[in-house]
């Protein structure tokens, strides 16, 4: 039902928008809500039953899958009420036709499933309050999507739900195919998934403990997707304290990539994205390491985005991810490759927008005397033969360690991040990002070499540009290139960016290039670096940097804030730059500033003086960039002639009205313009901004009415 109430002095708020949020906010009008079909499945776990006759409203089906089994070929929605949902045997139908199963298998349908929603409420989706959970109970695996050959489409779109718990693991012998293990929260194959508001957490994939040669791999902890169909979509999905481990093997274990998710030879696009802790890990052995010319190696502890891939990412966050390599008792260990994010032999993968911290690359364990620990590369991103865009990211505080030896070390590469090219013409693009604190560790053993505390480039090109590369850390005084180490035919331009505070170990080059590799430098700037670049390289442009100090707001643990302040050498000094934003998505102005981030001073903004009641008036504004440089706010007012002065303050008498972003002013004259100056000011009284504007009270005000549902 329907009734007229007034809302009074409605437009007077802030305007128009505020009048059509007021509308928005009296119907009620939620962009999640959507009325139900009668073609729409319902399911309930808690009041449901499984018969040929369920599925509607008041007579829910009690499982996922056998909703899935009802569902017409294409077309079809499904909507699931909070609760628990776990295997049904009795619904299965996957098992016996490809010899796998999940909790909710769909084959060659298009099938969308919603969650969220409660017995009385099929229309409106609140995953948050209405959990809705499918579980795996670490036996199986929870969801399968799989596309027949000569069948129909299969395309899943699901948004609502927490996938847990599930497992799968490969066999203890066979083929390739048995012995392997792909997605335990999910395996899509031939298909396409579009998955929306998700949580993929505790899930597992386990390559098969193996007596002869070595063990089986495991890819995709959280997510596997192989050979797309389509275009995947994975938007606001988390993926948390997934694992993707290899299995023991009798010469080596096998290769453990994805913890949270892989992709092999499909299109994924992607957008806010959070990996945390998950877990990707080589197998052990008491071999000698080496199978089929392969180690076991562990692949992106967050994500392993594999060959013949698109992907397409932003708004990540990949934080306290590990990859570990695989030990071999008797031989070499497995590598390390990309804590965070790893990616080989990709078409290309654009990361935009990428909060990188605290990720672990860490080589296997060896004991041969000949061989030993294992590499690691990339403790926050590493890339192979993979052509790869970074912009607007932050890696920070990650570790590539090499794997300790009885006698030979692991080398480790690349503490923030390893680009690395053996075939091919990839190459890497790197705008608007922050390479910090990050370290590179030898293993124990000698010999172990490696480098690159920031950045690691082996036979590859890169493209540096308005980036910040600072504070990066070696373990050792025998390897070099604290902050960027280019080896083995590697080139680098790097332009406008900061290179600075390299000082650990103190006898390396913030910037080494072995023999035979190229950095060029344009306009950049060199800052608190025991030593800025080595002369055993190509190194062009040297003569362009400034020597001078960057000036970061709080360098180092524990904020690792590089935001650069008004007094940094890096502001304006990046004429000729065309990149137009900086590290937070900020314009650049018409004199850029060197690095990644672009100093905008205190600003005060949206000042506004809007009548409130007959003589008075609210005076309200914003600010930007104040942090902890504001004191207190000051006003002045200046009233015309002959018109009353407010009752808090005399005219053309500055007041400190504190911290507060607004006042209000009573006693005016109604019809009078009056006039007033906001200064924000420090602690010394230094003014940081100020701004002024105009305002009229009034005692004419409008009523409008507006239809709102009881």
């Amino acid at each position: 039902m329907f009734s007229y109430k007034p809302i009074h002095k409605l437009l007077l708020l802030s305007g128009i928008a505020s009048f059509i949020l007021a509308i928005l906010v009296a119907f009620n009008i939620s962009p999640t809500q959507a009325a139900t079909t009668s073609s729409d499945i319902h399911v309930d776990v808690n009041s449901g039953t499984d018969n040929s006759s369920c599925g509607s409203e008041s007579q829910p089906c009690a499982s996922i899958q056998y909703a899935i089994n009802m569902a017409a070929d294409s077309g079809q929605t499904i909507r699931v009420a909070a609760g628990t949902y776990k295997y049904n045997a009795a619904a299965d139908s996957c098992s016996s036709v490809i010899g796998t199963t999940a909790v909710a298998c769909l084959r060659n349908k298009e099938v969308t499933i919603l969650g969220g929603f409660t017995a009385n409420n099929w229309v409106t989706s609140d995953p948050e309050t209405n959990l809705t959970i499918i579980d795996g109970q670490n036996s199986k695996r929870t969801l399968l999507v799989q596309h027949g050959s000569g069948q129909p489409a299969a395309t899943l779109t699901m948004e609502g739900f927490t996938v847990q718990n599930g497992r799968v693991q490969g066999a203890g012998s066979g083929s390739e195919a048995d012995i392997s293990a792909f997605g335990g929260g999910m395996r899509a194959d031939s298909s396409t998934v579009i998955l929306r508001h998700m949580i993929f957490k505790n899930n597992q994939a386990l390559g098969g403990n193996t007596s002869t040669n070595h063990g089986g791999s495991a890819a995709g902890g959280g997510i596997a997707i192989r050979s797309g169909a389509g275009t995947s979509i994975l938007e606001h999905i988390t993926f948390d304290n997934n694992q993707a481990i290899g299995g023991t093997g009798g010469d080596r274990g096998g290769l453990g990539i994805g913890g949270g998710l892989y992709t092999f030879e499909s299109i994924v696009s992607g957008s806010y994205i959070t990996f945390t802790n998950n877990l990707s890990q080589g197998g052990n052995s008491n071999g000698d390491g080496i199978d089929l010319g392969e180690n076991a190696d562990g692949q992106g502890g967050g994500a392993a985005l594999h060959r013949n891939s698109t992907v397409t990412l932003e708004h990540v966050t990949a934080t306290d991810n590990q990859t570990i390599g695989g030990n071999a008792l008797n031989g070499q260990g497995g590598g390390a490759f990309g804590g965070g994010i790893y990616t080989e032999s990709s078409v290309l993968v654009t990361i935009i927008n990428a909060t990188i911290h605290n990720n672990l690359a860490l080589g296997g364990e060896g004991k041969n005397a000949s061989s030993g620990g294992s590499v690691s590369f990339g403790g926050g991103i590493a890339t192979t033969n993979a052509s790869f865009t970074l912009d607007q990211a932050s890696v920070i505080n990650n570790a590539s360690i090499g794997g300790d030896g009885s006698q030979i070390g692991g080398s480790g590469n690349g503490g923030g991040a390893s680009f690395v090219r053996t075939e091919g013409s990839s190459v890497i693009n790197v705008t608007n990002s922050i390479f910090a604190n990050n370290l590179v560790e030898l293993g124990a053993g000698s010999n172990p070499g490696g480098g690159g505390g920031g950045i690691y480039m082996r036979g590859s090109s890169a493209t540096i540009s308005q980036s910040t590369i600072a504070q990066n850390e070696l373990g050792s005084s025998s390897i070099q290139g604290n902050g960027v180490l280019l080896i083995s035919g590697s080139s680098a331009s790097i332009s406008y960016s900061i290179i600075a505070e390299h000082t650990i170990p103190s006898n390396a080059y913030a910037l080494y290039a072995d023999p035979n590799n190229t950095i060029t430098l344009l306009d950049g700037l060199f800052s608190g670096n025991n030593l800025n670049n080595n002369n055993d390289g190509i190194i062009t442009g040297v003569g362009t940097m400034i020597n001078g100090s960057a000036s970061f707001k709080s360098a180092g643990a524990p904020d690792y804030d590089y935001h650069i302040q008004d007094n940094s050498d890096a502001r304006d000094a990046a004429a000729g730059s065309p990149v137009i934003t900086d590290v937070d998505g900020e314009n650049r102005d018409a004199s850029p500033d060197i690095g990644a981030d672009e100093y905008i001073p205190p600003t005060i903004t949206h000042l506004i003086g809007a009548p409130y009641a007959s003589q008075s008036v609210l005076v309200t504004w914003d600010v930007i960039y104040m942090e902890d440089k504001l004191d207190h706010y000051e006003i002045e007012i200046s009233c015309p002639a002959g018109a009353n002065r407010p009752n808090e303050v005399d005219c053309d008498t500055p007041l400190n009205v504190g911290t507060a972003q607004q006042i209000q002013l009573t006693g005016l004259t109604n019809f009078a313009t009056y006039g007033i100056t906001l200064r924000a000011l420090d602690n010394s009284s230094s003014e940081l901004d100020s701004k002024s504007c105009t305002f009229i009270p009034t005692n004419i005000f409008v009523y409008l009415p507006v239809v709102v549902r009881n």
